[in-house]
This record gives C-alpha cells, sequence and structure tokens, in this order.
C-alpha cells in the first residue's frame, strides 16, 4: 500500500523524493553530519523499518519532527559560511527545506496517509504477540484515522482509500482475519462491537474449513451463541476479567 502511494499519487512521489535528496545530501558530508546533529541534539534523520517503502515514510516523519531545526540550520552563519552554501546542490537542497509552501505541506499530506498503516505494519511484525486477531479491526481503524487526519474530505481520502481496498481484497483481506476479530474478547465484548455480514460468513467460512464434519459444526455453532451472550464458561469472572489480557484463541477452545 505505502509502496503504491509513492508509485501511484504524485504528490507522494515528489515529496518522497525531495525527502531523500536532503538526508543524501547531508548524510554524504562528514561535516554536514556533524552540524546536522548538533542542531538535533544527536537526533538521526533516518529512520529504518521493515520495508523500504515504510522507512521512507518514517523519514518523512523525521524530518517533520526536526523541520525547526533544519530550518535553523540552513539559515545559520555555519550553513551561509560554507561553501555547500554556495555550491549549486546546496542551494536546491537549501531551497527544498525553506519550502514552506510545497514541500513541507506535502510532507504533511503523506504522513495523514502512510502514519496509521505503519502502525498496522509495526503490528503484524510484532512478535509480542500473535497479530492475526487485531488485523482485521486495525486496518479498519487505519482507514477510520486516514479519513479524520484529512477532515472526512472525501476527494483528499478517497484516492488513499481506493488503494488500501484494492490490495486488502486482492492479497491481504482473508476469512481467518475476520474470524480472529469476531473471537477476540477485546473486541467482542466491547459496547462498539457489531460484526457486518462479512464478518459473520468469513467466521462460517472458516468453520467450514476447519471443521468437516457437520454435526461437531453444530456443537461448535451453539458454543459460539454462549460465547457472544458470555454465558456458561464465558461468562465466569475469571473469564470476563482476562478478556483483555489473555492472548491464547478462543476459537481454539471452542474445538
Amino acid at each position: 500500500m505505502l509502496e503504491d502511494f509513492e508509485k501511484q499519487i504524485l504528490p507522494h512521489r515528489i515529496t518522497i523524493k525531495k525527502g531523500k535528496r536532503i538526508v543524501a545530501y547531508i548524510y554524504s558530508r562528514t561535516n554536514l553530519i556533524h552540524w546536522m546533529k548538533e542542531f538535533t541534539k544527536g537526533i538521526e534523520l533516518i529512520r529504518p523499518s521493515v520495508t523500504r517503502f515504510a522507512t521512507s515514510n518514517l523519514t518523512l516523519r523525521r524530518l517533520h519532527e526536526q523541520k525547526g531545526t533544519l530550518f535553523s540550520l540552513f539559515t545559520s552563519s555555519k550553513w551561509r559560511n560554507t561553501r555547500f552554501a554556495r555550491s549549486e546542490k546546496g542551494k536546491k537542497i537549501e531551497d527544498i527545506v525553506l519550502d514552506n509552501r510545497i514541500f513541507w505541506k506535502g510532507v504533511s499530506m503523506c504522513l495523514k496517509a502512510a502514519v496509521p498503516l505503519i502502525k498496522v505494519l509495526r503490528l503484524v511484525d510484532s512478535d509480542e504477540h500473535p497479530a492475526m486477531r487485531f488485523i482485521y479491526e486495525a486496518m479498519d481503524h487505519a482507514k477510520e484515522k486516514i479519513q479524520s487526519n484529512f477532515n472526512n474530505v472525501f476527494s483528499c481520502y478517497d484516492p488513499i482509500w481506493t488503494i488500501i481496498d484494492r490490495r486488502w481484497e486482492s492479497q491481504l483481506h482473508h476469512p481467518l482475519h475476520a474470524a480472529a476479530y469476531f473471537l477476540n474478547p477485546q473486541f467482542h465484548y466491547s459496547p462498539n462491537f457489531q460484526p457486518d455480514a462479512e464478518v459473520k460468513i468469513g467466521l462460517y467460512k472458516c468453520l467450514e474449513r476447519m471443521v468437516p464434519d457437520v454435526n461437531e459444526r453444530v456443537k461448535i455453532d451453539l458454543q459460539i451463541d454462549a460465547f457472544k451472550s458470555a454465558k456458561g464458561l464465558f461468562g465466569i469472572q475469571n473469564a470476563i476479567m482476562t478478556r483483555k489480557k489473555k492472548f491464547s484463541g478462543v476459537f481454539l477452545f471452542l474445538l
């Protein structure tokens, strides 16, 4: 999805390219690296991540966080009195850094779209907890956050949503995501939990795949009713107290 943003949305491609030029220029000159760290108090501009396209956007976020210090660096006497400031390349980099009208506006726009997805990427890449039961909700939340970041202006977030939906439907969305979401106690017992038809269909598709015996599926279906209503073992105090703490799958218990 992040790759598609960069390749298919012109402002993303232009802004990321400019951000890379700033970083490449500074990090290819020892003196500039030293001065940059003086101004940022040791903070690096490069933010490595699990994918190249996430790295590009995380680096943009670091540039955005250090915007003030970069302004200070490129308007300082230390910069002005160097050969870098007089060179053609140096002047172009300075122009980008001081460009509030286009570059920094573009950085802000890119981050509005990319950061919510990077949070999902971190969730999936984490070894701390199994991510399967959180992905469906995380993707929905990411889309909502992107919409909110663009102040609910449809024309602004629609191209982003189109890319997300295309990748989600064709490559990432599986019935197992929906089933894991439905059976996740952290979500299921939330007052706002309202599974749509897609979620329920995903649950029963998984059930058919994992349990060939029809009679066994009927038994599990009855247990799912007990789970939804928090009856039986699902309603005892320990089960209620650990809804947001345990990381074992309810589906395995049902089986």
